[in-house]
Formats: structure tokens, sequence, C-alpha cells
């Protein structure tokens, strides 16, 4: 058996934008931030990193994301883990 879950708890980094599908379904994109800090071994002092994630939802859950999330809030966010790849021009 094969497990495919994400678990995010992190910041909106803005406004979601929700597009519509046709059909009568929705998709929201949005991005979220994630922090880690860490004491470093060798020096003792505090690193922090930050990790951007790009999301999207689809149909009912992308309209309450676009009507209950806003920018700096922080969410949890539980789903699959789909990678894309394009051709940048």
């Amino acid at each position: 058996m094969d497990i495919n879950k994400v678990m995010l708890i992190g910041n909106m980094v803005r406004e979601p934008k929700v597009s519509a599908l046709g059909e009568g379904k929705n998709v929201a994109n949005f991005s979220l931030a994630t922090n880690a800090t860490w004491k470093d071994a060798k020096s003792g002092s505090v690193k922090k990193a930050v990790e951007y994630h790009d999301l999207a939802a689809f149909g009912r859950l992308a309209e309450v994301i676009g009507q209950y999330t806003t920018k700096c809030q922080k969410v949890y966010v539980e789903g699959k883990l789909r990678t894309r790849t394009w051709t940048d021009k």
C-alpha cells in the first residue's frame, strides 16, 4: 500500500485567487509559507528558513478558501502531493 498525504501549517502569502473552470467548478490558487527554526550545532546561532508552497483546491473547498481566508492568516492544509513540471519560454 502507498500513501500520498501532506499536512502543512503556515501563513497565507497572498489573497487566494478563485477562478471558474467551467461546468460550475472552481479552482483556488494560493501560496503558503512554512517556517523552520533551529540552533546551528557549530556556531550556536539560531537559523531560520522559509519554504513557499504553491497550492490549488477545487470545487466547494475552493469557494470556502476564497471566502474565509486572507493574506497572513495561519491555516492548516491537508491533501495529496502532485508535482507538475513545465518549460518556460
